[in-house]
């Protein structure tokens, strides 16, 4: 009896994940297939390592790279929509997993509504999957972060920055700001030490890139 009640619960919390996954994926899948269709034909992806080293020109070409990678399976609507409906429920999820470990509460109301506005976005034709994907990897980060701090003796997340600005771009700044928010409203010693120091090697290091290692800014 005590299993099936926990059975139960179990698919009554993933219950609203998996309806946002479904209605996400149908709309993409039979009514908003034209934006996949305009994505691949628009988006050009060679698999070499040519190709690669020309995308790894600028800051977030890497990025680049695999929403390119992606957009090829935008030739099938089914496939494309599963992988837009996947990084779109994973965004939701690390929303929910990041709220949770942060105040101890579950909701699942707030992730949703943040989940239906990228849906929003993501159905503008002209917004291709790598801006999901690079918010993606910035939330997966940083709940790394505060989820393993400790594992990570603390002063890994700050390379963790760095690492995203070379595979991400701009969008590292969502880490930077997000990571830099939580020390500061934290009750480390250290917290200052580590917001100098994220803050000035993320400066340091755009810096030496834009001047010596990236052909674009």
């Amino acid at each position: 009896m005590i299993r099936i009640q926990n059975n139960s619960t179990a698919i009554f919390r993933w219950l609203p994940l998996l309806t946002f996954f479904a209605c996400v994926f149908i709309y993409f899948g039979f009514f908003g297939d034209y934006v996949l269709f305009y994505q691949e034909k628009f988006s050009i992806f060679i698999f070499s390592f040519d190709f690669l080293k020309e995308n790894l020109h600028q800051p977030g070409g890497l990025l680049i790279w695999i929403g390119k990678l992606f957009t090829t399976f935008f030739y099938y609507p089914l496939t494309g929509a599963f992988l837009i409906a996947i990084s779109l429920s994973l965004i939701v999820h690390f929303i929910h997993e990041i709220i949770r470990f942060l105040t101890g509460k579950t909701t699942i109301a707030v992730p949703i509504i943040a989940g239906i506005i990228i849906f929003y976005v993501q159905a503008e034709y002209q917004f291709f999957i790598f801006n999901t994907l690079g918010l993606l990897l910035q939330l997966i980060t940083f709940y790394i972060s505060i989820r393993y701090l400790k594992f990570l003796k603390g002063l890994i997340p700050l390379i963790f920055a760095l690492l995203l600005y070379f595979a991400t771009g701009g969008f590292a700044w969502i880490f930077i700001i997000l990571f830099t928010s939580w020390l500061l409203m934290g009750k480390d010693n250290k917290k200052w030490i580590k917001t100098g120091l994220l803050i000035g090697i993320t400066f340091l290091i755009i810096f030496i890139s834009n001047e010596f290692i990236f052909y674009q800014s």
